[in-house]
């Protein structure tokens, strides 16, 4: 049972993506892209070209055990729009900066997500 109605989950979801994207001064929109087979270690192609974002928080070394990102040496989170077409090992482009998407975690209060937070890794990419 959802303890909250259709209408509420609305305007939770636009009060939440009001603070994404670019127009906002807490939020950035990102280039969503895909890594096609090849020999081209560089060569991406874009799935979403401008997806609403907040800013990139870096995780420090207890945020990254809980992510299963131990390993990872540089790691950032940043919650974006929720979208079927974000996908594990995918790229999040901003700044020319290339980031890994390590994993998503989907923030519900019912079948469908409120918004996605992304784990990310910084690889020391450049994009460009």
């Amino acid at each position: 049972m959802n303890p909250f109605t259709a209408a509420e989950l609305d305007a939770m979801r636009v009060e939440i993506e009001s603070t994404m994207g670019s127009d906002t001064a807490v939020g950035f929109d990102a280039l969503i892209a895909s890594i096609p087979t090849g020999d081209d270690a560089t060569a991406r192609t874009a799935v979403i070209a401008a997806h609403p974002c907040r800013n990139l928080h870096q995780m420090d070394a207890q945020e990254k055990e809980r992510a299963g990102m131990g390993t990872v040496t540089i790691a950032y989170r940043c919650e974006c729009k929720a979208s079927t077409l974000i996908k594990p090992r995918m790229r999040l482009i901003t700044n020319g900066v290339d980031y890994r998407i390590y994993g998503i975690v989907a923030r519900k209060r019912t079948a469908d997500p409120l918004y996605y937070v992304l784990y990310l890794e910084d690889e020391g990419v450049t994009y460009g």
